[in-house]
């Protein structure tokens, strides 16, 4: 550790001292890197202080720390040098974790958690054990995607699922287990059955899982005409059950996620009609037409995905009152761009907010290994008037874009009036 009055590193002990370097200068500047300027007790082990002669003014000798097991404690998560007994909720100390045990199942997995502060973060006095509210429970071993944690009563991600001993979240009587471990850990979800069948009446899981991909480049420098059919995809899977049941139960009012996340998977089909959540979308849609900002094609609580047979109507809309110019500076008032906005939303629907449209659309303009490319890195195209050619070329890692994106986006265009544009999906 750093002794600030000498300016000089000093050691803690040997390890038979159980002392460690402790960083607790929390004055430092945010800048400085964190340095240990004194000794604590290491994780497990109590500070005890040996007598001291004060009269004398000699330098009293360090702390003993002593093995908190040997004193029939556990040791504090959240103060790693504190030693806390176990109450009468608790098993007692186990001799296998030196930790409180609280009691278990014969599954291995326990109905309560071990909690050592109170609701304000204080340290209790002793660790006790927490009953977990219904249909979570404590895997005190790694149980597929849920983490070993004797603290932590986990859940599913529908409160009406029920977690078992193997991982499973299984749904009550009446509704549909959707979604799985397969493609983002904890996501099933319940949805009742009635609508379940009405969606897959519409189109069956099964059709709507299965993917065909076109124009695909067999080997590198390879014309792009290979074709693969018939894949099942677990990401379709994982969501197109329970955005389409979602969505089919939206209310006035209510969250429209669903809705979006049924978008997105039809965008990413490339808007085929016959695909499954494309298909399905239509159905919907088509009951809920209300003329949204007076389009007759943009469904009540639904995102606007496809022109109707008004679409021609568009080309003579006149609803976008703003004077174009070819030079704003030469005539002000006047606009010489068309200014656009993207709404912006991840794959599952959640919306994520409204941007000023530049290169998002251009998967070249920053490349994954951040070399910027040749061209697009300015939207000239939306310059009024002016003609704008380009031709982008670039190398993409696929893992590094996967690594830089937590999840695929789609994308609504708007102008600056929320006169809607076009849509596309990135994928």
């Amino acid at each position: 550790f750093l002794d600030t009055t000498a300016l000089a590193c000093a050691s803690c002990g040997s390890a038979a001292s159980h002392r460690l370097p402790l960083n607790t200068n929390t004055t430092q500047r945010a800048t400085a890197p964190a340095i240990a300027t004194s000794c604590a007790c290491e994780a497990g082990y109590s500070s005890a202080p040996v007598a001291c002669e004060y009269s004398g003014f000699g330098l009293c000798a360090a702390d003993a720390c002593t093995s908190c097991v040997a004193l029939n404690t556990s040791a504090a998560v959240t103060a790693p040098s504190t030693c806390l007994p176990c109450d009468g909720t608790t098993l007692g100390l186990s001799p296998d974790s030196g930790d409180c045990q609280c009691p278990t199942l014969a599954d291995g997995t326990s109905l309560f958690a071990l909690a050592e502060t109170n609701a304000a973060g204080r340290l209790l006095d002793a660790k006790t054990c927490v009953a977990c509210p219904p249909g979570a429970r404590v895997f005190l071993r790694a149980t597929g995607a849920w983490p070993a944690d004797r603290t932590l009563c986990q859940h599913c991600a529908d409160a009406r699922a029920n977690l078992t001993a193997d991982g499973t979240c299984v749904c009550p009587d009446g509704y549909r287990a959707t979604g799985g471990n397969s493609v983002a850990d904890r996501t099933t979800r319940c949805v009742p059955n009635a609508a379940a069948a009405a969606v897959l009446a519409v189109a069956s899981e099964a059709s709507a899982i299965t993917i065909s991909y076109y124009n695909v480049q067999e080997s590198v420098g390879a014309a792009a005409t290979g074709v693969r059919q018939g894949l099942s995809s677990q990401l379709f899977l994982n969501y197109y059950l329970q955005a389409g049941a979602g969505c089919a139960a939206t209310s006035a009012g209510a969250s429209t996620r669903d809705c979006q996340a049924l978008a997105n998977l039809c965008v990413l089909q490339l808007y085929l009609p016959s695909a499954g959540a494309c298909t399905l979308f239509a159905a919907i849609t088509n009951a809920r037409r209300a003329s949204t900002h007076s389009w007759a094609s943009w469904p009540a609580y639904a995102p606007f995905l496809m022109y109707g047979t008004d679409g021609a109507g568009v080309l003579t809309d006149a609803a976008l009152a703003r004077t174009m110019s070819f030079n704003v500076r030469k005539e002000p008032g006047t606009s010489d761009t068309t200014q656009l906005y993207v709404s912006v939303t991840s794959l599952n629907g959640t919306f994520l907010g409204v941007f000023p449209l530049t290169t998002q659309l251009n998967v070249c303009a920053t490349r994954a290994d951040g070399a910027t490319a040749t061209s697009g890195a300015l939207p000239q195209w939306q310059r009024f008037g002016v003609t704008t050619r380009a031709s982008t070329m670039c190398d993409i890692c696929l893992q590094h874009l996967i690594d830089e994106v937590e999840e695929l986006l789609s994308t609504n265009i708007f102008t600056s009036r929320n006169i809607h544009f076009c849509e596309t999906g990135i994928h």
